[in-house]
């Protein structure tokens, strides 16, 4: 698992434990590492199956500094500075740090249609076009400044496109903000799940 970052998506990695873990079971468990749904069945022979899960849990700061300090020491060792670090901070690695003006002028290439249904500005059309070069943008502003409006027009694009995403926030109130600003023809498209958390 260390092989794969911790990263349950390193199939290959993945796949090499749970093979170890059914035949530690059982030496004639199986490993079905197909993705299709299988109806319940009973089987006299352990079967372990490839099933990933998203599972989200607030990380306690003590666990988010150790992290922190992880990547800080790769980093200080001449490690390259990991993916989604670089991307929320605009900078890409090629033979040296590009600039974040220089990425803005590689993602300027994409020339596809815009789909916000709100009054839109460039910055906002910069953020789409810097989400497909990238793997995370960071947008930030004080109260006010337009993050929300921002927010539903960047969902709004991305279901037109035939893409997914996933809105969190610290409490429901931002999220039934949000909810408040996506269009009503769109709301059907949307799932919400508002709560203080689980027990």
């Amino acid at each position: 698992m260390a092989a794969a970052e911790d990263d349950p998506w390193e199939k290959g990695c993945v796949e090499g434990v749970l093979q170890a873990l059914v035949h530690s079971i059982n030496s004639q468990g199986d490993y079905d590492d197909s993705l299709e749904k299988k109806n319940i069945r009973a089987s006299a022979k352990p079967i372990v199956e490839y099933a990933p899960a998203l599972i989200l849990r607030k990380r306690s700061a003590k666990g988010l500094t150790e992290a922190l300090k992880r990547i800080k020491a790769q980093i200080e060792y001449g490690e390259d500075i990991p993916g989604e670090f670089a991307d929320l901070a605009e900078i890409s690695k090629k033979d040296g740090f590009e600039s974040s003006t220089e990425l803005e002028e590689a993602t300027v290439a994409f020339n596809g249609e815009v789909f916000f249904p709100k009054p839109s500005n460039d910055e906002q059309s910069r953020i789409v076009n810097k989400i497909r070069a990238a793997s995370g943008v960071l947008v930030q502003g004080p109260p006010g400044t337009g993050k929300s409006h921002t927010i539903a027009n960047l969902i709004c694009h991305l279901l037109a496109t035939g893409q997914r995403t996933l809105i969190t926030a610290k409490t429901p109130r931002a999220l039934q903000v949000l909810e408040g600003l996506v269009p009503d023809e769109l709301r059907p498209l949307c799932i919400n799940l508002l709560g203080s958390g689980f027990e």
